[in-house]
């Protein structure tokens, strides 16, 4: 989606960074990705946050359209259903059914789109549970305590990671979604990314990155060392982290690539800046606010 429709208020118990990167061989980048809070406390409490990333297929402008459709129509369906009344993970389902029509209608109506697909990983974070419906190889992982367990499956075609078994309007039959949960606890980090990053980058260096820095540094991170490794692909990732202790609330932007650094990143040399260090980095990270604060 457009930068000015990705600027999200969030909530002080969280941080979230998020961004996307076109591979330097691509035309277009096919990604695109969703994150959402509402401004009505009254209506957060109920509904939470929806989080989504979406990888797109097809030749020509088919698949950065296939992920746009998909996520506009499944943030539309989950704002206009009721979390009062609605299981979560129906209404995410039926989010998902309304970004299969999406999709569809679209392909009919448009014949250049024939063919157009895509992946979509989604979640619906209520407090600290976590609610998701998937398909395709784009992944969620959830970080804690050093360990990273990816909370999704691949749907590939046996040994051909270039083959999908389920994706949003890809296939004769329409795919039925795998649902995921986890009960989430103060520290931890929930990320998703498209396959342009994952599995680039391998998941000890996910880990180390994660782990490594605030939540913006983390992302360009991520999607510069995606670049460095394969270039070929789009790479796209969103990180929820859960506070110990709440802060303030902030606006956030999408994370660009080019400002990050070379990864690993630089260590000071010794002497009193390097003792300082680790508060240094705090209070950097204070200043930017973790994100653009307004």
């Amino acid at each position: 989606m457009d930068d000015q429709d990705l600027a999200v208020r969030v909530r002080g118990d969280v941080r979230i960074a998020f961004g996307s990167a076109k591979g330097p061989v691509r035309e277009d980048n096919q990604d695109d990705y969703v994150v959402y809070e509402p401004e009505d406390d009254a209506r957060f409490a109920v509904d939470g946050r929806l989080l989504a990333v979406a990888d797109g297929m097809g030749g020509g402008p088919a698949g950065g359209e296939a992920s746009r459709l998909a996520l506009r129509a499944l943030l539309s369906s989950w704002l206009n259903t009721d979390g009062d009344d609605t299981d979560v993970t129906a209404r995410l389902t039926a989010a998902f059914e309304c970004a299969c029509d999406s999709i569809e209608r679209e392909a009919k109506r448009d014949r250049t789109l024939a063919g157009m697909g895509t992946t979509l990983t989604a979640a619906n974070v209520i407090g600290h549970r976590l609610y998701g419906v998937h398909v395709g190889d784009s992944a969620c992982f959830l970080l804690r305590a050093g360990r990273l367990d990816r909370l999704t499956e691949l749907h590939h075609a046996g040994l051909d990671e270039h083959r999908l078994t389920k994706a949003v309007g890809v296939g004769k039959r329409r795919p039925k979604p795998d649902t995921f949960s986890a009960d989430l606890l103060p520290g931890d980090r929930v990320l998703w990314v498209t396959d342009g990053l994952w599995p680039a980058v391998p998941e000890h260096e996910l880990v180390a990155m994660i782990r490594a820095t605030v939540a913006q540094e983390a992302v360009e991170d991520l999607l510069t060392r995606a670049q460095q490794l394969s270039g070929q692909d789009n790479a796209t990732v969103v990180l929820l982290e859960l506070l110990e202790a709440p802060g303030e609330d902030a606006t956030v932007e999408p994370v660009e690539a080019e400002a990050a650094t070379a990864w690993p990143r630089p260590v000071p040399k010794q002497g009193w800046l390097a003792i300082a260090w680790p508060w240094l980095l705090l209070a950097v990270g204070a200043g930017l606010g973790i994100a653009a604060v307004t």
